[in-house]
């Protein structure tokens, strides 16, 4: 686990950079979180797990999961509690496109926004959001805050109609709830 965990993040700061801060959440399994500030953006921060591809789940057929959630925002909750959800979740979830997570409060004092969706990377080029080494394949995909009213939105519209209709505010921890 360590050697996939060390190859894994040296490939983030390879689309990335070097330039990051990181939580240890858990060491065994080990998890922890590779935060970036102003990344792509000024004012801007991206986080990525690096660990829940570690965890056991026989759903886990095509690729494992690893977490990415990039907000305009540089207050360190955001990526926290997606490592938090890791935790919560890891051998119960199967973290899979168009899941929702309840966070059970705001997650940051910025925002009131309480849930995630899961869905595609659209953060980085395709072909970052995929690392294969010999123990097989692990897929990035992307945490977007959201409001737990937008829950039934989400479900009737979609989740890609639902990111789509967002447009650029989907990184704005501060966007009015749709719906």
């Amino acid at each position: 686990m360590k050697r996939r965990n060390d190859l894994f993040r040296k490939y983030v700061e390879q689309i990335a950079g070097h330039n990051y801060v990181s939580y240890n959440l858990n060491e065994n399994p080990s998890l922890f979180v590779m935060t970036y500030a102003n990344v792509p953006e000024i004012g801007q921060q991206t986080a990525f797990t690096i660990g829940l591809s570690n965890y056991a789940n026989d759903r886990w057929r095509l690729g494992k999961p690893e977490l990415l959630v990039s907000v305009n925002s540089l207050d360190s909750c955001w990526p926290l509690a997606m490592g938090e959800l890791v935790l919560r979740a890891s051998g119960s979830q199967d973290f899979s496109v168009g899941q929702i997570f309840k966070f059970g409060s705001e997650i940051s004092s910025e925002s009131q926004m309480d849930a995630f969706l899961l869905y595609y990377c659209i953060v980085l080029e395709r072909e970052d959001a995929v690392y294969r080494d010999s123990d097989g394949i692990i897929n990035i995909v992307q945490l977007f805050p959201i409001y737990t009213s937008e829950i039934d939105e989400i479900k009737r519209m979609g989740s890609r109609s639902f990111l789509t209709r967002m447009g650029e505010s989907i990184y704005d921890v501060h966007r009015q709830p749709i719906g």
